[in-house]
């Protein structure tokens, strides 16, 4: 479900989830990583989502080649 407004769990603020990079710039302009992934969570707490959603693209599989071409012949590099 989705909400208009959140409580910062670091500095006890309320703020708009939708509009959370305000929050930052105003009130955590030097934060912490490890503070901006709690008011992260706190955002997504919001959505109803618990963990980022995971995109499964086919160009970031492991089995994926790259080709690179060279003057003299076609090299393929692998990526793992």
């Amino acid at each position: 479900m989705k909400k208009t407004s959140a409580i910062c769990p670091v500095c006890s603020k309320r703020f708009n989830p939708n509009k959370s990079y305000e929050h930052i710039k105003e009130f955590h302009p030097t934060a912490s990583d490890y503070q901006l992934a709690i008011i992260r969570d706190a955002r997504r707490k919001c959505y109803g989502q618990s963990k980022p959603v995971k995109h499964k693209n086919a160009a970031l599989l492991p089995h994926t080649s790259i080709f690179a071409v060279s003057q003299t012949r076609a090299t393929k590099l692998r990526i793992a």
